[in-house]
């Protein structure tokens, strides 16, 4: 399998893309994403929720701003098929709320078994497209800054498109 088609593969080309530093933390963070439990719960929620910690994947710590966990959090979505589901159009904003919500829950409470080595889906141009819009969606809700948040959906999306 080709490693740039894994979890550890993508978020290494997103990280090395939009903050080398934080390569030094994948590995870590991924034992903390992928470990399992309360406390892998726990770190994803936090990763896709702006409401529960001070800044992009801040865990809670002052002065933490790192994507790294957002990164892989994403990628555990798309690898276990959650963000897989066509995006709802035209709804009212209290069920965009509540859709979120649930896609937020749904992701932490199905982390991707294999964590870093766990392997990407190839997908046709329109639903690389379409997790590609989801992906946005979810990093600028999570209080990325909106160019971030565009490179990371346009790296993902290249990476899981079928080549």
């Amino acid at each position: 399998m080709d490693e740039n088609r894994t979890i550890a593969g993508v978020a290494g080309i997103v990280l090395a893309d939009l903050s080398p530093d934080e390569l030094d933390y994948l590995p870590i963070s991924g034992e903390l994403i992928f470990g399992g439990g309360r406390a892998s719960q726990r770190a994803m929620l936090v990763a896709l929720d702006p409401g529960r910690r001070n800044g992009p994947t801040g865990f809670g710590a002052d002065g933490v701003g790192s994507i790294v966990a957002l990164v892989l959090t994403i990628l555990s979505g798309v690898a276990t098929q959650v963000l897989a589901g066509q995006a709802t159009e035209g709804v009212g904003r209290l069920r965009i709320r509540w859709r979120a919500w649930r896609q937020r829950r749904a992701i932490a409470n199905s982390p991707a078994q294999a964590g870093l080595a766990t392997p990407l889906p190839q997908l046709t141009a329109v639903q690389a497209a379409r997790v590609g819009r989801q992906v946005l969606d979810l990093s600028v809700a999570a209080g990325v800054s909106a160019e971030q948040a565009q490179r990371i959906s346009t790296l993902i999306a290249a990476a899981l498109t079928e080549k």
